[in-house]
């Protein structure tokens, strides 16, 4: 979703455009110029004057309020009154654990990264010319050495290109870790002569 680049007051074309979106069942304007989005899955968002100002917007989802911002250079020093955690596109590699990170084979992907007081979730996607085999057996290997060990796991979303799912610790816990690949299509770009490749993501969350 776009974000707004007025200073003081919504931009009337930028809430013209908000009311043409198909996802978008009703928009209204607060007097103090808070915008409010409802989209048509349920979904609660809303700007004021400083998200207008910053590049960012709020949103409930399952009753906790996010704050989403644009990058990580827009993430501020403390959760804002009233916000549960920051979400941060594309950030999934900036607050990796110190025991977690991407073979140099992965090229990986970041995905998003969600910041609570006491705890960060984030992932990457990945593409190697290395087989699952091989991707499992070098990121078991950090795991090892964090004292985590991977056992067969259940994806919250199954997804049919990712049927190996691998979990390490525990969900909610002081740290998890979830792995879920499958075999690389035949019409990847990626190429490697040391197996048939892989393609996945990699998910964590650990307390801060």
């Amino acid at each position: 979703m776009a974000l707004c680049s007025c200073q003081t007051s919504p931009d009337r074309a930028f809430v013209r455009q908000l009311k043409a979106r198909p996802d978008v069942a009703s928009v209204r304007t607060d007097r103090d110029g808070t915008v409010h989005v409802r989209r048509t899955d349920g979904r609660e968002m809303w700007l004021d004057a400083e998200d207008q100002r910053a590049h960012r917007f709020h949103y409930r989802q399952d009753g906790v309020v996010k704050l989403m911002v644009e990058s990580n250079s827009d993430v501020p020093a403390e959760l804002p009154a009233g916000v549960d955690a920051i979400m941060v596109p594309e950030g999934g590699l900036n607050y990796l654990p110190p025991w977690l990170g991407p073979t140099p084979s992965m090229g990986p992907s970041a995905e998003f990264a969600e910041l609570q007081r006491d705890r960060i979730r984030g992932s990457w996607n990945f593409e190697t010319g290395n087989d699952t085999a091989i991707v499992r057996r070098q990121l078991g290997e950090q795991l090892a050495a964090a004292r985590l060990t991977m056992r067969p796991g259940v994806a919250p979303q199954p997804d049919a290109r990712f049927p190996i799912v691998i979990d390490a610790g525990d969900r909610g816990g002081e740290a998890f870790v979830q792995l879920r690949m499958g075999a690389r299509p035949r019409t990847s770009a990626v190429s490697s002569d040391r197996g048939t490749g892989a393609r996945g993501e990699v998910y964590y969350e650990y307390r801060r």
